[in-house]
């Protein structure tokens, strides 16, 4: 689904990088955090390092409901696991967030 950024692809790869994960396969595991994270950057979510946004976090402020809620959790929750991940997962090439979300954390 390359070049179709959603929130729902978005955690879609978050899910298949956590079972790879438990299957042990190491390199679809990378992967997948590199897209995570890559797809994160180009919505404005937060930056990776040495990555710079492509789009202004100033579009969620027109969300409302459940449209701003779903941002909000996969904003922190792709976040929190790619801190995770660059924590205990030391291998090359693995991703870390530069930056938190500019968006508020979900209540």
């Amino acid at each position: 689904q390359k070049g179709n950024d959603s929130m729902m692809i978005l955690a879609a790869t978050e899910f298949l990088c956590l079972g790879y994960l438990g299957q042990g396969r190491d390199h679809v595991v990378l992967r997948y955090l590199t897209e995570a994270a890559d797809m994160a950057g180009r919505m404005g979510l937060f930056n990776t390092e040495g990555q710079v946004s492509g789009m202004e976090t100033s579009s969620y402020s027109n969300l409302v409901g459940a449209a701003k809620t779903s941002h909000m959790y996969a904003a922190w929750g792709i976040f929190n696991w790619l801190t995770l991940m660059s924590l205990f997962y030391h291998q090359p090439g693995m991703v870390c967030p530069s930056s938190p979300p500019r968006i508020p954390i979900p209540k």
